[in-house]
């Protein structure tokens, strides 16, 4: 087995070192090769297919404006919530008992906000509509377009149904 093996490498070596030999007889000492030479072509670039658009553009105006009306809506329910006072009198076993109601806000980041009244109220619809705005922009310099246009909708949706939660207490 280590016959045939040195053989091979032998073999090997004296066919590079002959092919090796050969050319550089063909060739002169300081000649190089002719190349052939190519024409430059400039390829024409295709248009771009996906055509980006600017952020405030119409329809991101109008979803921001949804955004705005959805959290001006829970705006205007809640302030209005925080303002009822109910009282209910039940009678129990011969005892009249009369227990008055207030409302509060339960969302923990809002409640120092919304519980000032209405420039409070409005510091955090604000904060909401910025939050919205802020996030899509960073979506839509990231390139991630579809999104851009679907938070908006996640915004408005949450105000939509903090608004109609609220509306019962009318």
């Amino acid at each position: 087995m280590r016959k045939s093996l040195a053989s091979k490498f032998a073999l090997l070596c004296s066919v590079l070192v002959f092919s090796a030999g050969g050319h550089a007889q063909l060739m002169a000492a300081n000649a190089a090769p002719e190349m052939p030479t190519a024409a430059l072509i400039e390829a024409p670039t295709a248009p771009n297919v996906q055509k980006t658009h600017k952020f405030f553009d119409r329809q991101n105006l109008s979803l921001t404006a949804m955004v705005f009306s959805a959290a001006l809506a829970d705006g205007i329910t809640t302030q209005h919530a925080l303002g009822l006072r109910r009282t209910t009198t039940t009678i129990q076993n011969g005892a009249v008992r009369t227990m008055t109601t207030r409302y509060v806000e339960l969302n923990p980041v809002a409640a120092p906000l919304v519980n000032r009244g209405w420039a409070g109220q409005i510091a955090a619809t604000t904060l909401t509509a910025g939050a919205d705005i802020a996030v899509t922009n960073w979506l839509h310099r990231k390139g991630h377009h579809r999104m851009e246009r679907f938070v908006p909708f996640m915004f408005a949706a949450t105000s939509a149904s903090f608004a109609a939660h609220n509306a019962r207490y009318w």
